[in-house]
């Protein structure tokens, strides 16, 4: 799902030109470690952010940090200071995240779990949706206590509901009727 026009206009920019390279994973790549380092540093967002931090010292703090990532993505993190649009920086990377995933036929699925799975479980489960939707799948795993037990799985725009706290409700509506 494209967030909005302005951060698909900079996804869309990026991902056109890392397949002119060839770097479509390498720029995905690169874009989630600068995210990770933000998520991991909330300072940083705040020094880009901030307007009394000029382009220069943000640039500066750029380059320092993410010198050795391709200058692509470098450079799209400098203009999105330059043009005080750092703030969709996380939407331009889910964008471009969608325009990855569809351009090599991966399917995300976000799973909710009670409990965290096992390695094994993960690669099990990850093995049977791929084989059901024929794609690539990409886990995106979620810790959710309140369904008590079982799974939630969405992917492709489908719901598969197969939580302890759903089947315990449906037989609540058999046993009230």
């Amino acid at each position: 799902m494209i967030t909005n026009k302005v951060s698909a206009e900079y996804a869309g920019a990026l991902f056109e030109l890392s397949i002119e390279k060839g770097k479509q994973k390498k720029y995905y790549d690169d874009l989630m470690t600068v995210s990770e380092a933000i998520k991991e540093n909330p300072l940083f967002a705040e020094i880009l952010l901030s307007p009394n931090v000029t382009l220069a010292q943000k640039k500066e703090v750029i380059d320092q940090t993410f010198g050795s990532l391709s200058e692509d993505v470098v450079s799209l993190v400098k203009l999105l200071c330059e043009k005080k649009r750092f703030g969709m920086f996380d939407f331009v990377c889910r964008d471009y995240e969608t325009l990855y995933n569809e351009a090599s036929k991966i399917l995300p699925a976000k799973v909710r779990t009670a409990t965290p799975l096992s390695k094994e479980e993960e690669k099990k489960l990850k093995q049977a949706l791929e084989k059901r939707s024929g794609n690539k799948v990409k886990l995106d795993l979620e810790i959710d206590e309140k369904i008590l037990g079982g799974m939630i799985i969405e992917l492709d725009g489908k719901i598969i509901d197969g939580s302890l706290k759903t089947r315990l409700n449906r037989i609540k509506e058999v046993i009230d009727k």
